[in-house]
């Protein structure tokens, strides 16, 4: 340690930053040199992969004397990628010699490579827990890490490109115990997102990692910034996605209130089970709160709506089962579930809904446009389940919407410009099932053309559908 010190530069700056100033300074004439340096010296190359603490020094021994170089502009130097001989040894494992480069030289863990990576970065997604433990141990022992440290001089807060920090890149690569670690050392860095908006408790979520996730929560206390790591990328959507109700029961056993946040679209972690379709999340989430059945999300859709919209059935049968007044159930738009189901095209629910007696109030409901699920099949070009409507005898074909216009009228509005095969089909099953024209051919063909006059004029106009 004597001798490295008589020949250190005597700069206390960090050398992500002096390498700044000497490119600025010397142009890139000597950033390339620089670059070249680390791969002349193979042998110190290697020795920092693969060598011991003694094989490096020598090697640092002899290449200082022949240069009359110091060793700490030796170590300073870079490889193409911009790695150090730290970053080297970090990416490798090579923890002995990590604790004699960064013992000698604390700055050089801040220095970043091409990446904005550290040695830290490396040695945490390269599941080096010991070398990792290593680095941060040895910057704490240097009095340049502390919990209230400024960010620009602590190693477990820097971030690389993508914004990630050691505790994300661990996370990211499946490196459990890592994680673990760095949360206890710094629970702070917990809170952080990196570019993707992603912070750590969703990648411990969206990996599985249920202690990570205790950890966290444990170790966070800030509810107002917790809550605010759930309003894009929600941990809670991550284990739901993954279908791991282990994560979501130890979400809810440290923080309870968790199930209560919504996301940036007001959605509920119901919501999201309902989307996707993950029945045992569902019910496992109606144990829970049962009352979040019933929340609307921003635009006023409910969790049942979510299943319809996506043909959910199994969803659709548990999320009625509380519910006495299914036609009670309407979105924004004054849809149910059968609207919607039409509306997307879900075939199996729009059969599932026909086949139950108790939701036969909602066969012929009309939305505040006045459209029917007839309608709404029709408009959006879906064949199959305007059969499945047109032969149920319950559904009232002659139903017209708030422009007068019947499901037929809708068809042959929409086949006036555009005669796609689904148009064509959905026009063939109205007639198939003999459902009646509200308006003339030409009171159809005066509005369509009237619209399209307004359009090609630029000037907004409000569709006859």
């Amino acid at each position: 340690m004597e001798d490295f010190e008589r020949e250190r530069t005597p700069t206390s700056c960090p050398p992500s930053r002096i390498q700044d100033d000497q490119g600025t300074q010397n142009g890139s004439q000597s950033n390339n040199n620089h670059v070249i340096e680390i791969y002349k010296k193979d042998d110190l190359f290697l020795e920092a992969r693969n060598g011991s603490r003694d094989a490096f020094r020598k090697v640092l021994d002899r290449v200082s004397a022949a240069e009359q170089t110091s060793f700490s502009d030796i170590l300073r130097r870079l490889s193409p990628a911009g790695n150090t001989f730290l970053h080297v040894a970090a990416k490798h494992g090579n923890e002995d010699i990590v604790t004699y480069i960064a013992g000698n030289d604390p700055s050089l863990a801040l220095y970043k490579n091409s990446n904005g990576e550290t040695a830290l970065h490396l040695a945490a997604k390269g599941g080096y827990e010991s070398t990792a433990k290593a680095l941060v141990k040895t910057h704490e022992s240097m009095h340049l890490l502390s919990s209230n440290e400024a960010d620009d001089n602590n190693i477990l807060r820097e971030k690389n490109e993508k914004g990630n920090t050691a505790l994300h890149e661990a996370l990211i690569n499946g490196q459990e115990s890592i994680a673990e670690y760095l949360i206890q050392e710094d629970p702070e860095v917990s809170y952080y997102q990196n570019e993707g908006g992603e912070s750590a408790l969703y990648l411990a979520a969206k990996a599985g990692f249920v202690e990570c996730v205790a950890s966290i929560l444990r170790s966070t206390t800030d509810q107002e910034r917790i809550n605010e790591q759930f309003k894009n990328k929600s941990p809670i959507q991550a284990a739901i996605m993954e279908k791991n109700k282990d994560v979501l029961e130890a979400m809810f056993s440290v923080n309870p209130s968790l199930i209560l946040l919504k996301d940036g679209e007001g959605r509920t972690p119901l919501h999201c089970a309902a989307s996707l379709g993950y029945l045992d999340n569902v019910q496992y989430l109606l144990d829970k709160y049962a009352p979040s059945a019933t929340q609307r999300d921003k635009s006023g859709s409910l969790p049942i709506h979510m299943a319809s919209i996506n043909g959910h059935v199994a969803i659709i049968s548990a999320l009625l089962k509380d519910c006495p007044f299914p036609e009670e159930l309407l979105d924004g738009d004054g849809c149910n579930i059968l609207h919607l189901a039409a509306k997307n095209g879900r075939h199996n629910a729009v059969k599932y809904i026909l086949n139950n007696p108790d939701l036969t109030e909602l066969i012929n409901m009309k939305d505040k446009y006045g459209n029917g699920p007839l309608h709404l099949a029709t408009m959006h070009y879906y064949p199959r389940v305007v059969n499945l409507l047109t032969w149920d005898k319950r559904v009232d074909v002659k139903s017209v919407d708030n422009k007068g216009m019947t499901a037929l009228d809708v068809a042959e509005y929409n086949m006036a410009d555009n005669l796609d095969a689904c148009r064509r089909l959905t026009w063939v099953a109205l007639k198939a099932a003999g459902v009646p024209r509200s308006l003339s051919r030409k009171t159809l063909w005066y509005r369509f053309r009237n619209c399209n006059n307004v359009k090609r004029q630029g000037i907004p106009y409000i569709c006859f559908l």
